[in-house]
Formats: C-alpha cells, structure tokens, sequence
C-alpha cells in the first residue's frame, strides 16, 4: 500500500469515527431535551399544586379569621343590653358611687 492510499484510508477511518461521535453526541442533546422537557413539566405541576394548596389555605384562613373576629375585636360585639331596671343608676358616675359605697372622686358629697 501506498503512503497516499494508507493516508487516505486513515481518513476516512477518522471522518467515519468523527460521524459516529457527531451521531452519538446528537442523540445525547435529544435525550436531554427530552429529560428537560420532562423535568419542567413535573416542575410545572408541582407549582401549581403548591399554588392549589396555598390558595386553599388562605382561604381556610380567610374564613376562620372571619369566623373568629368577634373574638378578637371587643368593640366588634353586638351590642344588646336589657334596658336598666327601675330605680337603677342612670350614668356611670351613679354607678360607681352606688357600687363603691362613696363618693367618686372629684365630686362634692351630696346630702
């Protein structure tokens, strides 16, 4: 065999090795593309589930804050006293001199 011949026939060994790495190389990036597209679609279900699932508490939350609020907000409760019965205090400070036994502070004994 010729140098020329022998040099050819390498070459052609090197071009055929070249092509079946090129091959191989492309089925790797397609199997990748695949195992990203894979990936961001269970990334994608896993975000809204996670979403679901937030909506759906703060929802939970909502309603027990409103269902709790009366609890939390004093001035908040309906106000329905019984009118005061006959011969009871009509002000506060009345009250408080009839509960306290004296006089309130700052006013004048009465006779």
């Amino acid at each position: 065999m010729s140098p020329q011949e022998e040099k050819r026939d390498r070459e052609k060994e090197i071009q055929k090795a070249n092509k079946e790495i090129l091959d191989k190389f492309s089925e790797h990036v397609k199997q990748f593309e695949v195992e990203k597209v894979t990936r961001l679609q269970r990334e994608t279900q896993t975000l809204k589930r996670v979403g679901d699932e937030v909506f759906r508490i703060q929802q939970k939350i909502g309603s027990e804050r409103m269902a709790a609020w009366p609890k939390w907000h004093p001035w908040a409760w309906p106000v329905s006293s019984p009118a005061p019965a006959q011969g009871a205090p009509d002000s506060l400070w009345r009250l408080k001199i009839s509960l306290g036994g004296g006089r309130a502070a700052g006013r004048p004994a009465t006779a």
